[in-house]
Order: C-alpha cells, then structure tokens, then sequence
C-alpha cells in the first residue's frame, strides 16, 4: 500500500509542479490524486469484513457436517423465489463462512462477500471496504485519463514553442526533441504511464460499476448461473444496496429473520441483533416495486 501512495503522490507532484503547463489539468490531478490517496488509505486500512476466528474443536468433537440457509431472492419475472444456501465450514478459523464469504490465503481470514485481494492496497477487498475501492478505482481513472490527455497537450504546445524558437538558429534541435530534453523525458514517461495505467484503471472501474448494477462479486460474474440470485429486484435497488453498505444479509445473519436448516432438516429461527442493523445502516433498504408477498414460491 505505501508503493502505492508513493507512486500516486510522486506522478502527481511531477505533474503538477514541473510538467504540465495547463493550469486546469494541473488542479484535476492534484485534487485527484489527494482524494485517490485518501480512499487509498481507508480502503487499505479498514476492515474488509474479516469474521474472528474461533477456538479448534475439542478432538472428540463432532464433524461440522454442511450448514444450510434459507434465502429470498427477486426472479426476473419480478416474484420472490426461495433458494438453499450452504454455509461451508471453514477448518482454518473454525467457523461456518458467511454468505458469500470467502477464505483468504493472503489474509489468513475469511471475509465477507470478499471480492478479490488486491495487491495494490495490501488486503482484501470486501464487503467493509468496497465502497472505499470503488471510489479510488474511479478517482484514479479520471486523474490518469486528465494526465494522459492534458500531458499530450502540454507536449505538443511545448514543442511547437520550441521549434518556434528554433526556427532561426542553424542545426538546432526540432521543437520535439528540445521540449522532451527541457523535461529529461519525464513529461513523455508520465504519458506513458498514465495510459497504461489510465487503461487498466478505466477498466476496472467499468467492470466494478457492471459488478455493482448486478450485485455480483467478481467470484459470481465468473460463475455460470441460470439466472441472477443476488438480485434486489432492479439495477437501482442493487446499487442502493452495495453502495449504501446496506447489503445486511452478506454480513452473516444480520437480516431480519433467517431459516437455518440443519442436516437433519429440523427448522430452527433466528433473528438478528438490532443493533447490529442499525450499526451498519442507519436508512431502510428501498422496496422493490412489484414484488408481493404472494409472490413468494
């Protein structure tokens, strides 16, 4: 992560305070890149939903058989569907994972509705810290694509003055040549850079707004499923829920009523604290226009 604050601040100042002759570009990048570093950091910090690890079972113990849960999801045809849910249990931190939960070799740790680990941040994305890599994924795009194009431009507006004042002297270099020597290369390296680097976060940023509009994980997107099961019901309901940190049920028992079905089948109901809805949402998740209780299969 600090590689990353470094790389990120380091651009920037050569950007800004050596570079670039474009006052407008300049005031981008860096607001830019004060706000990438910042996500950054509260990204790589933060919690990305790390479930505690428990005590190991006592040897005579018995096995931790699958853990079945009960899910609601919304149907193209716009009805609520009943769906089963394996809780698989996880033999390294001695707990059943949480809904769409996923144990992290880097970390050492199952997540919550983990996404991905991203190396760039130094932990895993997911589902405390996503909002936090959504917005640094997106600062990033609009603060590389401003230097990419504004640095082109300073470029060529360098070289034109160049050769302008080039034109008298006999043997002088062309304007190109003298604008990249006035800069030891470093205005074309930062091009450079910013369009590698411009594509790959444009790229990102994309795939993640797709991901979000579904409430896909990029584990899901990757799964073949005969239709969306994550689905609140509509693309706006789905970007509510993610982006709102009100995705209650992937943080592991938090919705209101869940059924947990046992191997032997045997039905028990648990609810969840209040206080832990209210500690992750203080606003009520919108209804999905629609869908009635009748609905429910």
């Amino acid at each position: 992560m600090l590689m990353s604050v470094a790389l990120i601040a380091v651009g920037a100042l050569l950007f800004v305070f050596y570079t670039n002759e474009i006052m407008a570009a300049r005031v981008i990048v860096g607001v830019s890149a004060v706000a990438a570093i910042v996500s950054l950091l509260l990204c790589g910090l933060s919690d990305p939903g790390i479930k505690p690890r428990a005590e190991p079972p006592s040897p005579d113990s018995s096995q931790h058989g699958p853990l079945w849960r009960e899910r609601i999801y919304v149907g193209k045809d716009g009805t609520r569907h009943r769906m089963r849910v394996e809780m698989k249990w996880c033999y390294s931190c001695n707990i059943y994972r949480p809904y769409r939960g996923v144990h992290c070799r880097f970390c050492d740790a199952c997540v919550a509705r983990r996404d991905h680990h991203c190396p760039w941040t130094g932990t895993c994305i997911g589902a405390r810290n996503y909002r936090s890599y959504f917005a640094l994924v997106w600062i990033l795009t609009i603060m590389l694509l401003t230097a990419f194009i504004c640095g082109i431009q300073s470029l060529v507006q360098r070289s034109i003055r160049f050769g302008d004042a080039n034109a008298a002297v006999d043997n002088a270099p062309s304007g190109f040549t003298s604008a990249l020597l006035d800069t030891y290369g470093i205005e074309l390296a930062l091009i450079l850079v910013s369009f590698v680097f411009g594509f790959l976060s444009a790229s990102l940023a994309v795939h993640h707004s797709y991901l979000i509009t579904q409430n896909f994980t990029s584990g899901d997107a990757m799964k073949e499923l005969p239709e969306n099961i994550f689905t609140y019901g509509s693309v706006m309901a789905n970007i509510w829920v993610v982006l709102t940190g009100c995705n209650e049920e992937e943080m592991d028992g938090i919705q209101a009523e869940v059924l947990v079905i046992e191997d032997n089948d045997e039905l028990s109901r648990s609810a969840s604290a209040p206080v832990e809805r209210d500690a992750l949402c203080g606003d009520e998740v919108p209804s999905v226009e629609g869908v009635t209780a009748a609905g429910v299969n």
